[in-house]
C-alpha cells in the first residue's frame, strides 16, 4: 500500500494524510512450491506486465477508496 502523509510538526504532532493512496497487487497466485518466482512477490509494473493475465487497464493498482469498497462488500465492516 502506498499512502502519502505530510508531517509538518513533531511537537505537537501534526500529520496530513493524502486520501488518494493506492495498493499494488501481483497477477500470480501465491504458491509456496514456486518460491523463486519473482512475479509472485514483486508488484512492479515492469515485472507484472510480462505475466500472461496482466491487464493494461488496471495494471495491478487499486486506489484506496476502491479497495475499501471491495473489502467492505466482501468481508463487512
Amino acid at each position: 500500500m502506498r499512502i502519502y502523509a505530510l508531517v509538518t510538526n513533531y511537537s505537537p504532532l501534526t500529520v496530513y494524510l493524502y486520501r488518494n493512496g493506492f495498493a499494488r497487487f501481483t497477477h500470480v497466485r501465491y504458491d509456496e512450491t514456486k518460491i523463486n518466482q519473482s512475479e509472485m512477490h514483486l508488484t512492479n509494473v515492469a515485472i507484472q506486465k510480462n505475466v500472461d493475465n496482466y491487464d493494461d487497464n488496471i495494471g495491478g493498482k487499486w486506489y484506496i477508496d476502491k479497495l475499501k469498497i471491495y473489502l467492505s462488500s466482501r468481508y463487512g465492516v
